[in-house]
This record gives C-alpha cells, sequence and structure tokens, in this order.
C-alpha cells in the first residue's frame, strides 16, 4: 500500500503510516490501492506488449536484415566466383598468348634466318642472271647474224624457185580442167596443211576443186582421197572419164593448171603427178 501522504510503500494492514504517522483509511485507501495496482498491472502489461511488439519488430528487422545480408553475401559469392573464373580464363589466355609470343620469336629467328640466306641466294642469283644476260647478249648477237643468214638464204631461195618455175613453165604445156580430169591422179605429194585431216593437204584439194575443211565434199558417203584414188568424181555423182589416148600423148609432160592457180602436173605411167610450187616440183620430179 501507497501513504497518501508521504507516497511511500507501508504494509497493507497499517493503520497508520510509519514513516509520516499519517491515519490510513482502509475502505478508501484499498480501492485506491486496488485501482492502482490494477492500472499499474496494465501499464505493465501494455509495457511488455510494447516491448514484446518491439522485440518482434526489431527481430524481423534483423532478419530482414539479415536476408538482405545473405542475399548479397550470395550475389558477391557468386560475382567471386565468376572473377576468380574470369581471372582464371584471363591468366590462361595470357599463358597462351606468351606461348604464342615465343613461338611467334622462334619464328620471327627462323625467319630472319631464312631471309638471310635467301638474300645471299638473290644475290647468287643476280651473278648469275648477269652471267647469263651476257651469254644471251652473245647469243642473240649470233642468233642475229644466223637470222641475217636465214634471211639471205631465203632469197636466194625464192629466186630459185622464181628460175625453176620459169623453166618449168617454158617446158609444160596448158591444159583445161575438163581435160586433166580425164587423167588419173597419182598417189603423190598429197601432204602438207591439211584442215579437214582426210590426207590431202589444202593446196591439193584447192588444185582439184574440193572443200578444205570438209572430208567428204558431195556428203555421198565416200571420202575426196578414196574417191580421187580411185577415179570417181569427189565433188558430184559417178566416175570421172578416162581418155588413154590423151594419157599417152600427153606422157613425160609438164601441164599447167590454165583455169585454176596455175598448178603444175607431171604425166607419167598414165596417172598425174601433182608438182604444186617450184620447190615441190623438183622434189616430185626427182623421185619419178
Amino acid at each position: 500500500m501507497i501513504c497518501p501522504q508521504c507516497k511511500k510503500q507501508i504494509p497493507d494492514t497499517s493503520a497508520q503510516c510509519p514513516f509520516c504517522a499519517h491515519g490510513i483509511n482502509h475502505k478508501e485507501q484499498v480501492p485506491k490501492e486496488i485501482a492502482m495496482r490494477r492500472y499499474q498491472r496494465w501499464f505493465f502489461y501494455g509495457f511488455i506488449v510494447i516491448l514484446f511488439l518491439g522485440m518482434i519488430a526489431t527481430i524481423a528487422k534483423i532478419y530482414d536484415v539479415n536476408t538482405k545480408l545473405s542475399t548479397q553475401y550470395i550475389a558477391a559469392d557468386s560475382m567471386y566466383k565468376e572473377k576468380a573464373s574470369e581471372l582464371e580464363s584471363t591468366k590462361t589466355i595470357l599463358t597462351e598468348a606468351e606461348k604464342k609470343n615465343a613461338e611467334l620469336e622462334q619464328l620471327l629467328g627462323d625467319s630472319e634466318k631464312e631471309i638471310s640466306a635467301k638474300t645471299e641466294s638473290y644475290k647468287e642469283v643476280l651473278f648469275e642472271k648477269g652471267k647469263l644476260e651476257e651469254k644471251y647478249n652473245n647469243e642473240k648477237n649470233v642468233t642475229e647474224q644466223m637470222e641475217k643468214n636465214v634471211g639471205e638464204c631465203e632469197d636466194n631461195l625464192a629466186q630459185t624457185d622464181a628460175m625453176v618455175y620459169k623453166m618449168i613453165v617454158s617446158l609444160s604445156m596448158g591444159i583445161s580442167n575438163e581435160n586433166l580430169s580425164k587423167i588419173p591422179v597419182a598417189e603423190a605429194n598429197m601432204e602438207g596443211v591439211d584442215q579437214d585431216g582426210d590426207g590431202l593437204s589444202d593446196v591439193f584439194e584447192e588444185a582439184i576443186g574440193t572443200i578444205k575443211d570438209k572430208k567428204d565434199s558431195d556428203d555421198d558417203g565416200f571420202e575426196d582421197k578414196s574417191e580421187i584414188l580411185n577415179h570417181f568424181n569427189p565433188s558430184g555423182e559417178g566416175a570421172l572419164p578416162y581418155d588413154e589416148k590423151l594419157i599417152n600423148a600427153l606422157k613425160g609432160r609438164i601441164l599447167l593448171q590454165v583455169e585454176g592457180n596455175g598448178e603444175a602436173w607431171y604425166v607419167d605411167e598414165g596417172k598425174r603427178y601433182f608438182l604444186g610450187r617450184p620447190g615441190e616440183a623438183l622434189r616430185v620430179l626427182a623421185n619419178l
């Protein structure tokens, strides 16, 4: 009980306050004390509740902070591991780069040696080139002299051919294509440039009148050479006419194809031999 006078704690059964001797009216004072005690109890309970709520709030805050710290720690740990992995990768890359750098340095050293060797080889090549150029110039002079000699020989040969052809013309007689076709062709002097590959030179085909780039001029299934040697018409149908009297009369004579390009033919042993150009005429006549 509390003394209403001095406000000190006194026993509940006291008739007066032992401190201030104030008389205590139990009927009045007890209800006040009970009310006070209840007030104090509810105040205490309220305080406890507030304290409990404060503790809960504090715990919740601590838990929230702890959760955030845990999350941050996990994130930091993950970042640390990631950075550690990146660091290891960087170390690996750096190691590889150092290795490649060493290889490049080695390669550079080898390249320098190779360049040095090639430089020496190049000097030797230049030296050899100089010798070859000197040799080439000497050979060029020789070649030019030879070409000059060949030109002179060609001029002399042309003059000789002209003289031979003049001689052939003077010893020959003209003949028409119609009469010439009555004399079989000998298999001689047919070689030369041959566009269609039929065994007849282009010059020979011009004299005969067949197509130079076609093996079968009349498309009858027989090649020109076969028809000519068998005295058939290579540019048309049937066999060519045969005149034995004409052949015997012209035996040993040189004939000029006046309706053509002036090609020469020689008649012997029942056939005519293509003489063509003067040089060829001498060769063919020498073999007859």
